[in-house]
């Protein structure tokens, strides 16, 4: 029976599409996870080793690429289900050896993973990292997914866009949980780090986010099938929710900042309450609402869907901005504690 599972990431929807596979996985056999990320060493290039020499700082920051937004929205999928999990991320121009030296080295019985599979399962050229694993693993391989045999369809591109976010608010109120539980065990609020997690608690989901989920799939999911009325109007209902306890958290870390004394435990208590009403929140929406859409939508439908989450084409939300937030994102997932 397999205990350990190592399971690359590489922030793709397939990758996506496979993490929650390989959890569920682990679930069912009682065992744990490392995800792991490999990514190129940007000192090797040409603009990496200039911006090394000319913003040290900079390249620091930019050499961590986006190994912590990956692997934390992955953490997030394993606490969604209680599974164990660690993380490991390397550098390096060789990821299927890396994969297979850290298997080896953590003790990993089996190696879950999928492939974009860009000439097929049978003519893979020797450059596919997957095929080099399957070559070349001294321990069973799970490959649960060739694209280029069986590609994604528009309702799992959609699906996978929709956990993807939400695993990314996952990781920031991780982080916000972290920083109350450091000031009420007698240290310091670090206001400074809550701010943009509270700014991307407002500006993602409010202005991206939900927007996109009401407009497209919850409009199409009514016109198919008004029965989900009542569970749509409680899904925006609690949108709304959301929206008014990031502005009382908002209001309450500035009461910290002026030194308010009874502000601190205000601040617990809510941020407490909002982490719990969230994670409700996006059990119903992975659960009975996408049980529903599943059932209902058409293939139109879920093209549509998938579009607009894919396009970051809110009106209140240029690309330009769009783009910013998941800068944002990548250096809250830096602070948040694996």
């Amino acid at each position: 029976m397999y205990q350990h599972l190592l399971v690359p990431v590489d922030g793709s929807a397939l990758s996506t599409l496979n993490i929650a596979q390989a959890t569920q996985l682990a679930q069912r056999l009682g065992a744990r996870i490392t995800f792991f990320h490999a990514r190129p060493d940007l000192g090797a290039t040409g603009e990496g080793a200039q911006l090394r020499d000319f913003h040290p700082a900079l390249f620091a920051l930019e050499a961590q690429g986006d190994s912590d937004a990956l692997l934390g929205k992955a953490q997030a999928e394993a606490a969604a289900l209680g599974v164990p999990c660690a993380t490991q991320a390397r550098i390096t121009e060789r990821p299927a050896q890396a994969i297979l030296e850290v298997a080896q080295e953590l003790g990993c019985d089996l190696i879950v993973m999928a492939s974009h599979g860009l000439r097929g399962m049978r003519t893979w050229r020797h450059g596919s990292h997957t095929e080099k694993v399957l070559r070349q693993a001294k321990m069973p391989v799970l490959v649960t997914r060739i694209e280029r045999d069986e590609p994604l369809t528009a309702a799992e591109r959609a699906t996978a866009a929709l956990l993807d976010e939400h695993r990314s608010m996952a990781v920031v109120v991780k982080g916000m949980l972290a920083l109350v539980a450091e000031a009420r065990q007698g240290g310091r609020l670090d206001v400074v780090t809550l701010r943009p997690m509270l700014q991307y608690l407002r500006d993602f989901p409010e202005r991206l986010h939900h927007p996109k989920e009401e407009r497209h799939l919850h409009a199409r999911l009514l016109q198919r099938h008004p029965g989900a009325q009542t569970l749509l109007e409680e899904l925006e209902r609690q949108h709304e929710a959301e929206y008014e306890a990031v502005r009382r958290m908002t209001r309450l870390v500035d009461r910290c900042a002026a030194g308010a004394p009874e502000a601190l435990p205000a601040l617990q208590d809510t941020v407490q309450t909002f982490a719990t009403a969230l994670w409700a929140h996006m059990t119903q929406e992975e659960g009975p609402l996408l049980a529903l859409a599943r059932q209902h939508l058409l293939e139109p439908d879920w093209q549509e869907i998938a579009d607009a989450f894919a396009a970051n084409d809110d009106p209140g939300l240029g690309r330009y901005e769009a783009e910013d937030l998941k800068k944002l994102f990548a250096r809250i997932a830096r602070w948040v504690p694996h």
